[in-house]
C-alpha cells in the first residue's frame, strides 16, 4: 500500500515536471521570437543608417572640394 502511494506520488511529480517543461520551452520560444524581431528591426536600422551615412559622407567629400576651389581661385582677407 505504501508502494502504491509512493508510485502515485512520483506519478503526479513526473506529470507536474513535465508541465513545467513544457511551460518553460514556450517560454522560451516567446522569448527568442522576441530577440529574434528586435534583432531584426536593429539589423534594419543599422543598414538604414549606413546608407545614410554614405550619402552624407558623399555630400561631405563634395563640399570639401568645392571648398578647395574656392581657397584656390579667391584670396580670402577678413576686415
Amino acid at each position: 500500500r505504501a508502494l502504491e502511494e509512493h508510485a502515485r506520488q512520483i506519478e503526479a511529480l513526473v506529470a507536474a515536471n513535465r508541465a513545467l517543461e513544457e511551460k518553460h520551452q514556450a517560454q522560451v520560444e516567446q522569448h527568442q521570437a522576441q530577440v529574434d524581431e528586435v534583432k531584426a528591426e536593429c539589423r534594419e536600422k543599422c543598414e538604414s543608417l549606413e546608407r545614410r551615412c554614405g550619402v552624407l559622407e558623399a555630400r561631405c567629400g563634395s563640399l570639401e572640394r568645392s571648398i578647395q576651389v574656392l581657397k584656390k581661385d579667391i584670396g580670402w582677407t577678413y576686415k
